[in-house]
């Protein structure tokens, strides 16, 4: 498997640091697999020309919901 290097604010780290029994890469891996996902989506939706129908305000709804926003 590929490896990527992130930078993240000192303050961050050392908060990451505390939590040993967390597997961060793991939760990082899955992280940018989801915003990929939405991304791929999303395009696919655009290319579609579905942008303009329920489809788009489901997938719309469910992106808000991922975020926090709903």
């Amino acid at each position: 498997m590929p490896t990527i290097t992130i930078s993240l604010p000192k303050e961050l780290k050392e908060r990451l640091d505390k939590r040993k029994d967390i597997n961060w890469p793991e939760v990082f891996r899955r992280a940018f697999e989801k915003k990929v996902k939405y991304l791929e989506e999303f395009e696919t939706l655009k290319a579609s020309g579905v942008l303009e129908s329920k489809k788009f305000e489901e997938f719309f709804r469910k992106f808000k919901e991922q975020r926090g926003e709903l």
